[in-house]
């Protein structure tokens, strides 16, 4: 019993004094406020101005820098429709140049075709009827094809139709030299030609 009387007599000192620690707050909290009058603003013009200043200012400058990327991507997009446009103009030219050279009678041929085209020439000639004497590739700087010589002799006309022989393959095949000497009542021949490549 007497614990309790104890507790209760705590308790009630306690509240007492938060009672009185929470009005007393109260009462400086309304003294610390200081509501503002109705015609005083809360900054003055020189603030307000320079926070215009600063937010325009800013605007500006973001629109400006969107301005020029725009107008930058607008020249990429046209430098490149241009490139473009030089680029199908010269596949285009290509596609036409390539046609008519494969539509053509002689043509370059592959680089690995050129071994047949050979010897689809030397069986053309012993067809004519000329004696081959010699027959070796000439090995000089070419890039677009091969360099051959062959030594022949015979009649007159199946040497010279020999000769024009290399004009009737489907290959471009050129004549580089020749050189005719006549011995014994025949002709002996020696043509330098070549097979030009893709």
């Amino acid at each position: 019993m007497i614990i309790r009387e104890k507790f209760s007599e705590v308790i009630g000192i306690l509240s007492a004094r938060f009672k009185a620690s929470k009005e007393q707050n109260s009462d400086n909290l309304q003294e610390a406020y200081v509501e503002p009058r109705a015609n005083e603003p809360r900054f003055s013009n020189k603030i307000r101005l320079g926070i215009y200043v600063a937010l325009l200012s800013i605007f500006i400058f973001v629109t400006s820098m969107l301005t020029t990327r725009v107008i930058s991507s607008y020249y990429e997009k046209r430098e490149t429709e241009r490139q473009i446009e030089t680029m199908q103009s010269f596949i285009s030219e290509w596609h036409e140049k390539n046609n008519k050279l494969n539509s053509e009678d002689m043509r370059p041929v592959k680089a690995d075709q050129v071994d047949m085209v050979q010897t689809d020439v030397i069986f053309r000639l012993q067809a004519l009827g000329v004696n081959i004497n010699t027959i070796k590739e000439l090995k000089q700087q070419e890039t677009d094809g091969r360099v051959f010589s062959v030594e022949f002799s015979g009649q007159y006309e199946p040497v010279m139709k020999s000769v024009k022989s290399l004009q009737e393959s489907d290959a471009l095949v050129g004549l580089k030299h020749l050189v005719l000497q006549g011995k014994d009542g025949s002709i002996s021949a020696k043509l330098t030609y070549k097979i030009y490549t893709k």
